[in-house]
């Protein structure tokens, strides 16, 4: 839920910037790094759908377990992209393919998990409450991303490695 959007937040709001100011990547490389996310993630989003589709085939519970892995797992080559020393590399840009892909599994599963577990009297509800704390997310994400910056006294790695760490508690 809510504490998934403050990465997102930051990613969609910040890491192109943290990666040509903060990291001394031309901004040309910051972006396609970021291209590179956003393909990852148009794949992770098939693969995570399908995936999710055949372990729910196996038992329900299985794709919901799914999802908490891909979402913790993806905290680690998001770290390595905020933290690694080699950007702009082959294996930096690898990563940032690897981090999209992973960290989009869940998009489909979500609505699909939400779709299931709801009687139709109240699924439409469900799906509004959904979208509303999701569209709240996507609002107050960058804003309590710019606290932490703050709170970290301007140091962004430092609050961008906090703020990944939200995906643990999404995940969870």
């Amino acid at each position: 839920g809510f504490p998934g959007c403050l990465p997102w937040g930051m990613i969609y709001v910040f890491l192109n910037d943290y990666f040509s100011n903060d990291r001394g990547m031309t901004v040309q490389e910051a972006t396609a790094a970021l291209t590179m996310f956003g393909v990852g993630g148009l794949v992770g989003q098939i693969f995570g759908g399908w995936a999710g589709q055949k372990l729910y085939n196996i038992d329900k519970r299985w794709q919901c377990v799914f999802m908490g892995l891909t979402t913790m797992v993806s905290v680690f080559p998001m770290l390595y992209l905020l933290n690694t020393e080699d950007v702009g590399t082959a294996g930096f840009f690898f990563m940032t393919l690897f981090s999209g892909f992973m960290v989009s599994m869940n998009g489909p599963n979500v609505r699909a998990v939400l779709q299931n577990v709801c009687v139709p009297a109240i699924r439409g509800t469900a799906f509004a409450v959904f979208s509303l704390t999701d569209d709240i997310g996507k609002g107050l994400g960058p804003a309590l991303v710019v606290v932490f910056i703050r709170m970290c006294d301007g140091n962004r790695r430092q609050a961008f490695n906090i703020v990944i760490l939200f995906w643990l508690f999404c995940g969870a």
